[in-house]
């Protein structure tokens, strides 16, 4: 089982030259701020985020016969479920406000 591949790595890398991009520029960035631009790789980071939580969970609890059975191809890590629970609140302060 492997966590990443490269192409999830030089994604990390891009989120991280976005966000890093964003925090050295955020007044000038604020006003024309467009958070649709970066679909592609929110989707992406989703992926790589799921990835990781996915194969930490694999690690800590895989190796038990109580979840033999467990899909691990779809099984959350506390990780992804807190991503997920990050996301629901933007996605419902973003209706609220849009």
């Amino acid at each position: 089982m492997q966590a990443i591949d490269s192409n999830d790595l030089a994604c990390i890398q891009s989120l991280r030259h976005h966000r890093n991009k964003i925090a050295h520029h955020l007044p000038d960035i604020l006003p024309s701020l467009h958070i649709e631009d970066y679909a592609e790789l929110f989707k992406a980071t989703d992926s790589i985020i799921f990835k990781i939580s996915n194969y930490r969970t694999y690690m800590e609890i895989g190796a038990d016969p109580i979840y033999k059975d467990l899909d691990w191809k779809t099984a959350k890590g506390h990780e992804y479920l807190l991503y997920e629970q990050v996301l629901e609140k933007l996605q419902h302060l973003q209706e609220r406000l849009g």
